[in-house]
């Protein structure tokens, strides 16, 4: 009698869309980017699909076959906008068969995309032609970063209608931190349909570039005051004070609305550096060059409910990291065990704490060393969408 041979399992077909772009260019990007690479290594069929369309004109040199929802580019008039957005409503039903029946696809990985105008039809064309959907939910951010236009306004009420009523309805929400976890259970979701992974980090990014011997603190990210770059320029002035030798690298692209202010700040001052937009690698090399990396976020509740995306990456450089007191990483690291810890929202703080960074070297080489290892078991790409995989309950792989 032959032996039982079990039923092996099938390929898991997903499709990600996404509200950012792909693959290359800032925060959003590389969560999305990391989590492909993850899930495509642990044996996924994935497809990502760009919501806005292409943004930024990154080559996709990934490898993951990558399309656009309907249009190629988004539009620039805030009128055509407005109209953009209702024929990509109306698209949905017909996107999410075509997903089911001509694609194959068994589920569908909803990133960026919060409201609820468009998040409860998609809960009903998934539950129409059977097909799994899940979102990731990486922080809530405050209305002034998406609510500019009139008619983005009620976009205020269906983000909080979405998290209140309608992620019940989800096949499964992935969240970067446990107050969106703790906020998710309070609005009735079922906590076996919620999974808590901070991030998909590439923790083998070393460059070879090493520290330069100057003492250089390094910030890598969005330029803005919510993510306290006003904070780190003083806190810099104020160590600079102290130790004259020292520089700032800021490796990102200020935005408009704050550079005239930030130049008047820099002007003058050669110890400051902003290299602008830098491809990924460049990041990467730039960042390897300092001898701390800073994220000097501000206090609030986009903190409180994200996991900053420049920490992981930090972390996988091997550098010390200083990190204000904020959200998740209060829970998970030690002050000068893992990481160096300051006050959110003070200046004085962040210098007092680069400062004994630079005066206990190696006790930093330790810290730096330390920080790699937490982030190497908690953030590792790899090992984090194998929990995503199994969350989604779609098949062994």
């Amino acid at each position: 009698m032959a032996a039982f041979k079990p039923k092996k399992a099938s390929t898991p077909r997903i499709v990600v869309l996404t509200s950012s772009d792909f693959p290359y260019y800032a925060a959003p990007e590389s969560f999305v980017r990391q989590m492909a690479y993850g899930l495509v290594e642990n044996g996924v069929n994935l497809k990502v699909v760009r919501y806005w369309g292409d943004r930024y004109s990154n080559k996709n040199d990934t490898g993951i076959d990558c399309a656009d929802y309907l249009f190629v580019r988004p539009a620039k008039n805030e009128f055509v906008k407005f109209l953009e957005f209702g024929i990509k409503l109306v698209y949905l039903p017909f996107f999410v068969g075509y997903c089911k029946w001509f694609d194959k696809r068994s589920a569908i990985l909803l990133y960026g995309l919060d409201s609820s105008i468009f998040l409860v039809p998609a809960i009903l064309c998934s539950k129409l032609f059977r097909i799994k959907l899940f979102r990731v939910i990486t922080e809530i951010y405050l209305p002034d970063t998406y609510a500019k236009s009139w008619w983005r306004k009620p976009q205020i009420y269906f983000r909080e209608w979405q998290l209140k009523y309608f992620d019940r309805f989800m096949d499964g929400v992935i969240v970067l931190s446990t107050s969106l976890r703790d906020l998710l259970v309070s609005n009735r979701v079922r906590p076996s349909n919620i999974l808590l992974n901070p991030h998909f980090i590439d923790m083998g990014i070393v460059s070879e570039k090493k520290t330069d011997p100057v003492f250089r603190v390094g910030f890598g990210g969005t330029p803005t005051i919510g993510n306290g770059i006003t904070d780190l320029i003083d806190a810099f002035n104020i160590f600079a004070a102290k130790v004259p030798s020292a520089e700032l690298l800021i490796v990102g692209k200020i935005p408009s609305i704050l550079n005239k202010a930030l130049n008047i700040e820099i002007a003058g001052n050669s110890a400051i550096r902003v290299t602008g937009q830098l491809g990924y690698k460049d990041v990467i090399k730039s960042l390897s060059t300092c001898s701390v990396l800073v994220n000097p976020r501000r206090a609030g509740l986009p903190a409180d409910t994200g996991f900053p995306t420049k920490v992981g990456e930090y972390f996988a450089l091997k550098k010390p990291v200083i990190n204000t007191f904020c959200g998740d990483l209060t829970l998970y690291l030690n002050d000068k065990e893992e990481v160096f810890f300051a006050e959110p929202n003070s200046p004085s703080s962040l210098a007092d704490v680069i400062l004994y960074a630079y005066n206990h070297p190696e006790l930093s080489l330790a810290v730096g060393n330390a920080g790699y290892k937490w982030a190497l078991r908690n953030l590792e790409y790899i090992r984090n969408t194998k929990k995503l995989i199994a969350f989604m309950q779609l098949g062994v792989v």
